[in-house]
């Protein structure tokens, strides 16, 4: 996979004064990470809504999306399950979901993906996505269909 660095912009500018990450958000809850060999019951199985991050160990933007994508999660407990794919791991996955910058993030509900994040965003998008799938169902938006023979 290409390693392609998503910006150099300051990290404060492309998170935003809502996703700044301040040390006294301790409370991060750990994200695990799902493989190629375990994406079907973890993702597309589901019984809910599942968020997906997928994410390089060398990239900086993931990096700062971590903990971003962690509250996220902790805030969401119980109505979403949360799931982190290492592209590099994973080319299989990276290459089916059609991933061509890290980080993306989907959102699967009903063994589909619904909406789709690319880059660094701010949590405020994170949950306007999960509460309008949560609120609306996946049937009014479809982020594009992947090849998912795997």
């Amino acid at each position: 996979m290409n390693r392609i660095l998503l910006s150099l912009l300051p990290l404060s500018i492309l998170l935003g004064a809502s996703a700044s990450v301040h040390p006294a958000d301790a409370k991060n809850a750990e994200i695990p990470a799902t493989s190629t060999q375990s994406f079907k019951k973890d993702v597309l199985q589901a019984t809910h809504p599942v968020l997906v991050d997928f994410y390089a160990t060398w990239c900086g933007p993931c990096k700062a999306m971590a903990p971003v994508v962690s509250r996220v999660a902790l805030h969401y407990a119980g109505k979403i399950d949360a799931y982190r794919v290492d592209v590099d791991a994973n080319p299989e996955l990276a290459a089916a979901y059609k991933i061509q910058a890290v980080p993306t993030i989907y959102l699967f509900s009903n063994g589909r993906p619904v909406r789709a994040s690319l880059g660094v965003v701010n949590s405020s998008e994170l949950s306007n996505n999960i509460n309008d799938v949560l609120t609306n169902g996946a049937n009014n938006r479809t982020a594009e269909t992947p090849n998912t023979n795997l």
